[in-house]
């Protein structure tokens, strides 16, 4: 998950190429493509400003590329979460809340877990799938808030409710919210998708 590899999926996300990118950023023609390959490949690695002007110019939140948050945060955490999500495939994380009673004792930790079925059907079509191995997380009642509301996303994508583009770019945009237009009918998140630049000669 290194910033490279965060770019490189944002900006194929968003539908733009290396170069039409890399004149955004104020390369010029010879060099855009060239910047952008060294960026994404992290061969350099972006400054605090140009990692700021990226994430304007991609319409991402600038925690995205680790700007204006700090190390052991709660959002630190929660963006680490996101982007193993997005980048392993050894990895299926699944919020959800339990009656664990916590103990500093591993085997007792275990062994006292109780999770209920709903909770483990729900996400995988009413088929009870055990997961071999797992991470007990204790959390305070802020962080696990923002624990819900990723599993509240997650329960809406696995529903139909939601599709992959728009739960993207809700972690894309977290911790804004994406609340509806009463006006217009339409979340921010839509209309973050609809206005999301594709080519340069658009801008």
């Amino acid at each position: 998950m290194t910033v490279g590899e965060k770019i490189a999926k944002i900006r194929t996300f968003r539908g733009i190429t290396q170069k039409e990118l890399g004149l955004q950023m104020g390369f010029n023609g010879v060099t855009a493509q060239t910047r952008m390959t060294h960026y994404e490949t992290n061969y350099r690695v972006p400054k605090e400003d140009g990692l700021k002007k990226l994430a304007e110019l991609l319409n991402v939140h600038p925690i995205n590329f680790g700007i204006g948050v700090a190390y052991d945060s709660d959002e630190y955490h929660m963006q680490h979460y996101f982007w193993l999500e997005e980048f392993s495939d050894r990895f299926d994380l699944l919020p959800y809340e339990t009656d664990l009673a916590y103990n500093k004792d591993p085997d007792k930790l275990i062994t006292t877990a109780t999770i209920s079925r709903n909770q483990l059907t729900e996400f995988d079509d009413g088929k009870m799938t055990l997961a071999p191995f797992g991470i007990v997380l204790k959390v305070d009642r802020k962080f696990a808030t923002q624990l819900r509301k990723w599993q509240e996303k997650k329960r809406q994508l696995k529903k139909g409710e939601l599709t992959r583009e728009h739960y993207f770019e809700w972690k894309l945009q977290w911790p804004k919210g994406d609340d509806v237009n009463l006006a217009t009918g339409k979340s921010r998140l839509d209309v973050i998708l609809e206005n999301s630049i594709k080519t340069v000669s658009e801008q």
